[in-house]
């Protein structure tokens, strides 16, 4: 069997579609959660250090694993994918 490499972004992109489709069970995430990130994701864009960038990606990563059912993967790298997809 071959092992294919996906792209970051494409993996990223998969795991939204699955939510998505109802391919997983759908995320339970509070109206307060969403507003966060969506406040999050403006602060990303707008900050230009990338240490803050960190921080602020660092945060929303562990705000979403709260709520994303048990053994979900989220790496760091795959929260300035979704502020990217999500602006």
């Amino acid at each position: 069997m071959q092992m294919i490499e996906v792209k970051h972004s494409e993996r990223v992109a998969r795991i939204l579609l699955d939510y998505l489709t109802c391919k997983r069970k759908p995320l339970e995430i509070p109206p307060e959660v969403a507003r966060r990130f969506a406040a999050d994701t403006r602060a990303f864009h707008a900050e230009r250090d990338p240490l803050k960038r960190d921080e602020i990606a660092a945060n929303t990563r562990h705000t979403l694993l709260q709520h994303m059912p048990k053994g979900t993967k989220l790496r760091l790298a795959d929260v300035p994918e979704l502020f990217k997809l999500m602006s």
